[in-house]
């Protein structure tokens, strides 16, 4: 059977089946019903009505403080009816790869927005219909993000991964730029596929401009229309350093003073609106008294664990040719059973003895120093993190952002291509 005809037959048959009795309606009530039950959307299988695009509209501007005007509605629909077009490939994907989405799933969702907004427990349901907003709207919108959440972490996660060598650029760029002030941002993320989508993008971004300000929350209408991931947290990014974002982002947000925003920007496939919500200072520590977190081997010179020189020599050496980090040097420790060695903590160099010391201060991370003589023995270090700043990030930290990121692009173009593939026939 032909695409096109089995959509037709979709249409017919969901049609068919929404439709009530209407005896008992006015000719107003009954028209009224029919169009609410029309399909805006068929998506594969699935159909998107009328009603669920007024339904989403309802809740879209019951929580994002946009005015209720048909020029609203007017501007707003053609954003909600690819959300919901979005929402309905989501939940094929998960079902496709056998994902279930439970009643606690839900439980959790909703929990997580009461405590996010400071609402009492179990209050969540009744703020929504005080808003005119029915609850089982927002269920709906959480469904797909949990299938999707879930598509996310299951199917795709394992197919990114994040190279040490990432990190220590990362980290090189980071250092390079210390001095340089970190700006707290927010974002709004509004994507499009093509130039038709990029327009209707562009009415959207310029309407949500016009609201914010006039005093709208940023991060209600990031909840509502962003679709980056930073979504869920209002569009929070965090503290960026100068730098760190695309170039055209960079030169947008370079003259804004905190609470002015800049947008409509394009970048990455995108129309953007950035918040700068507050700046501060990174300031450089000089070397002797950046706190590090060191790994050691201690060869007594002396005592029951004396080791021949040409024993502790071969094992210096086999150590700097294979070492990758301070895990390798702690693993040898426990196996050698070495006095003093493995992980000794966080510290400051010149807290270390002085012939330590000023070799650990401008050491790299990860890398194996020379041997150092000491009266007692021989030492070899390792640098397994420098603090080297206030508000400077750890690995672990840049690691899980770089991750999260990579993850996010893996999956925006995950649903593109779902989108590309897609039977999708638009009604209205």
């Amino acid at each position: 059977m032909k695409a096109t005809t089995r959509s037709a037959l979709l249409s017919v048959g969901l049609t068919a089946l929404a439709l009530p009795v209407y005896g008992t309606l006015s000719p107003v009530a009954q028209a009224q019903q029919m169009q609410v039950q029309r399909i805006a959307a068929v998506v594969n299988d699935d159909a998107v009505t009328v009603r669920d695009v007024e339904d989403r509209m309802n809740m879209l501007i019951g929580t994002s403080s946009l005015p209720d005007s048909p020029d609203t509605r007017r501007r707003l629909m053609p954003r909600v009816l690819q959300i919901l077009i979005e929402e309905r490939l989501k939940l094929q994907e998960a079902k496709r790869l056998n994902i279930a989405i439970t009643e606690a799933d839900l439980d959790s969702a909703r929990r997580q927005i009461e405590t996010n907004n400071r609402m009492p427990p179990g209050s969540l349901a009744a703020s929504m219909r005080q808003k005119g907003v029915d609850p089982a709207s927002l269920d709906k919108q959480l469904r797909s993000d949990i299938a999707w959440a879930k598509v996310v972490q299951n199917s795709l996660r394992r197919q990114v991964s994040v190279e040490q060598e990432e990190v220590a650029a990362v980290l090189s760029t980071l250092r390079e730029n210390l001095g340089k002030p970190q700006r707290l941002l927010g974002e709004i993320v509004l994507p499009f596929n093509d130039e038709a989508e990029e327009q209707q993008a562009r009415a959207l971004a310029d309407r949500l401009g016009e609201q914010l300000k006039q005093g709208a929350a940023f991060s209600a209408l990031a909840r509502q229309f962003s679709g980056s991931s930073t979504a869920a947290v209002g569009g929070d990014l965090g503290w960026v350093t100068e730098g760190q974002l695309d170039p055209e982002l960079e030169e947008a947000v370079s003259t804004l003073k905190p609470g002015m925003m800049a947008g409509p920007v394009v970048s990455g496939g995108s129309l953007h609106l950035i918040v700068l919500r507050d700046v501060r200072e990174t300031k450089r520590l000089p070397p002797e008294a950046t706190p590090v977190r060191l790994s050691q081997l201690f060869f007594p010179s002396k005592g029951g664990a004396a080791i021949p020189a040409e024993s502790r020599d071969d094992i210096i050496a086999t150590l700097a040719e294979t070492a990758k980090g301070c895990e390798d040097v702690d693993r040898l420790a426990d196996q050698v059973r070495l006095p003093n060695s493995g992980s000794i903590g966080t510290m400051k160099p010149a807290d270390l003895p002085p012939a330590v010391g000023s070799v650990v201060a401008t050491l790299k991370e990860n890398t194996l120093s020379a041997p150092i003589e000491l009266p007692s023995g021989t030492v070899v270090a390792m640098v397994c993190e420098r603090k080297d700043a206030d508000g400077m990030p750890s690995r672990e930290d840049i690691e899980r952002k770089l991750e999260a990121e990579k993850l996010e692009r893996l999956a925006q173009r995950t649903l593109r291509d779902l989108r590309r593939k897609a039977l999708i026939d638009i009604r209205i």
